[in-house]
């Protein structure tokens, strides 16, 4: 009987430990849902601002007089660190081909106020290879309301990644 009573005693002392074993993995599993339930009522908010984003995108897009065609086209992206909508507008000018210039602009500003972040412009040089004609405009203001010139592409959208990028 005794050794009944001890067998049960140490039964019952194994059990209290599993059932604090899985008490404490069920209150870890409960904070990692939370985590998780947090990261997704954030990633919603986050795409639902993306798509009013890209909405207004387009509205800045057609207001600008934009045709959509192969010779202009945006993207757009909502910064969240900076709490922006941001539209990026490329733009080839060929109405003066016949005099073999063609000019490719790129702005970046806000879908908002239309407050212009980056502007990059750039046109072909007939005497000149296309990769070694400079831009004829390259700037950038950064958050901080600094105002970077920029020489190249390459460095235009490296500047302007800070708008583009989260």
């Amino acid at each position: 009987m005794k050794l009944a009573i001890a067998l049960m005693g140490i039964a019952i002392v194994v059990l209290v430990g599993i059932m604090r074993t899985q008490s404490s993995n069920i209150r870890e599993l409960q904070n990692e849902l939370g985590v998780l339930n947090a990261k997704l009522a954030d990633r919603a908010k986050s795409d639902e601002l993306e798509a009013r984003c890209a909405g207004r995108a387009g509205k800045v897009f057609d207001a600008a007089g934009y045709a959509r065609s192969e010779f202009a086209v945006y993207t757009s992206h909502y910064n969240a660190e900076l709490d922006k909508c941001v539209i990026r507008v490329l733009h080839t000018d060929t109405q003066n081909a016949r005099e073999k210039m063609i000019w490719a602009y790129v702005n970046v500003l806000d879908a908002s106020d239309s407050k212009q972040y980056g502007t990059y412009a750039w046109h072909t040089v007939t005497s000149k290879k296309f990769l070694i004609v400079p831009p004829a405009t390259c700037e950038v203001t950064l958050p901080t309301g600094e105002q970077k010139t920029c020489h190249s592409m390459d460095e235009f959208e490296e500047l302007v990644k800070v708008y583009t990028e989260d």
